[in-house]
C-alpha cells in the first residue's frame, strides 16, 4: 500500500509550488498558512463564525468581535482552571 507508514520516526510532505524561493523558505510559508488556516477552522467550529448573521457590514463587525471575545475568554478561563500536570 502506497501510503501505509512503513516507518513511523520520520514524518514526509510533498509541497508543489511554483514560488521562487529556497525550500527553507517554502516550507516555513507552508507550516505559517497551515497554522493560520488552523485558527480559521476553530474560530468557525467554536465561535459560531460559518454563518453571516446580518446584512450590514457594521451589524457581522459586531458579532465577530464579540463572539472572538467571548470564546477567547472562555478558553481563558478553561487553561486558568485547568490543574497543572
Amino acid at each position: 500500500e502506497l501510503f501505509t507508514p512503513l516507518d513511523f520516526h520520520y514524518e514526509y510532505k510533498v509541497i508543489v509550488t511554483n514560488k521562487r524561493e529556497s525550500a527553507k523558505a517554502v516550507l516555513l510559508f507552508h507550516h505559517g498558512r497551515g497554522s493560520q488556516e488552523g485558527l480559521f477552522a476553530e474560530a468557525k467550529q467554536h465561535a459560531g463564525l460559518d454563518i453571516i448573521p446580518c446584512r450590514r457590514l457594521e451589524g457581522n463587525q459586531m458579532f465577530t468581535l464579540c463572539s472572538m471575545m467571548a470564546h477567547n475568554l472562555s478558553r481563558e478561563l478553561q487553561m486558568r482552571s485547568a490543574h497543572p500536570i
